[in-house]
């Protein structure tokens, strides 16, 4: 008795389930496969275990459930079929949206890209010193010329202007803070000038005030291969307009704003001076290691034009001026 109450109770609880959800036979069944097994005898229950994958059909339940149908193997697979289905939907909508994110940041990262490469060569002048034009020359004159075998710049003294003997040409490059300037440079003395020239040439920068305020890194280059070893000592220096002249570093720091490089006078040597803050360095001849550190700049963190100088007494030349700005 107790086994048809319960089955009775079971019939009126499934038909209640699908009048109310309207899920059809297939819900009814699942409800009924959901009965706990110790709800009913353990004969029954086991008799009455749904199959866990498809394969072989399910043993009907009995008459105890009218209407239940039992699945064939053709809605098994049917089943199947659809959940990889829903599953290779679900995939491809995940990877839809992560197609759709990474759209979005390379479309978002495009534009900064671009800009920086844009500002990356607005910080960058190279200008292969072929033409006068933009350069502003203070005590002399700028020729175009070939020497050993390329066009260059010359620089060359107008008698009665220069006061001290310098000659400067200022570029109308950017203001230039700190960065690296590249450039090669030609020096040696002019024929029948003094015999303490040396053939003075170099590069002034963060230049002001029409080169009244400017620091400065030059060459001798006739130091570099003499017999004296002094001299040779003396082959770069570093000054800064209009208070630290090489008569006033030497005198006060001997031998710590000068120093030594190899270089041939009147052929070409190539100087980068690399500045940072109050910092500089001066590299010569693609020379991996500095040759002249100054850790003290005299005008300080500031900042101007980058310009071309030599003295009166020099033939001097200059090419391929690279300017990068930080």
């Amino acid at each position: 008795m107790r086994r048809d109450r319960f089955a009775g109770d079971l019939d009126g609880t499934a038909e209640q389930l699908a009048e109310k959800r309207s899920i059809g036979k297939d819900m009814a069944a699942q409800a009924w496969q959901g009965l706990k097994p110790n709800s009913v005898s353990a004969p029954f229950a086991a008799r009455l275990k749904p199959p866990q994958r498809p394969g072989p059909v399910a043993r009907d339940p009995g008459k105890s459930f009218p209407g239940y149908k039992a699945p064939s193997r053709r809605d098994f697979a049917t089943r199947y079929e659809a959940a990889i289905f829903q599953r290779r939907i679900f995939l491809a909508g995940s990877n839809g949206l992560a197609m759709s994110a990474l759209l979005a940041a390379a479309l978002y990262l495009l534009p900064l890209c671009v800009h920086a490469q844009e500002a990356a060569k607005a910080a960058t002048t190279v200008l292969p010193l072929t033409s006068t034009e933009g350069i502003e020359v203070v005590d002399g004159k700028l020729d175009v010329v070939e020497h050993n075998g390329r066009r260059a710049l010359q620089l060359l003294r107008v008698p009665a202007t220069a006061q001290d003997g310098s000659m400067l040409a200022i570029l109308a490059a950017p203001e230039f803070h700190d960065g690296t300037i590249e450039v090669d440079v030609s020096g040696a003395p002019l024929p029948g000038s003094d015999p303490s020239s040396r053939g003075f040439v170099g590069v002034s920068f963060r230049t002001r005030e029409r080169g009244g305020k400017a620091e400065y890194f030059y060459l001798r280059p006739t130091n570099a291969r003499c017999d004296d070893q002094l001299r040779r000592n003396h082959t770069l220096q570093y000054v800064a307009a209009p208070d630290y002249p090489w008569e006033r570093l030497r005198k006060e720091n001997p031998g710590v704003y000068e120093s030594y490089a190899d270089m041939v006078p009147g052929e070409w040597t190539h100087m980068k001076i690399v500045v940072s803050g109050s910092k500089a360095a001066l590299y010569v001849n693609g020379a991996s290691q500095p040759s002249l550190i100054v850790n003290d700049l005299k005008l300080g963190d500031s900042r101007g034009a980058v310009g071309l100088w030599a003295h009166e007494t020099t033939d001097a030349y200059f090419s391929n001026l690279t300017i990068t700005r930080n």
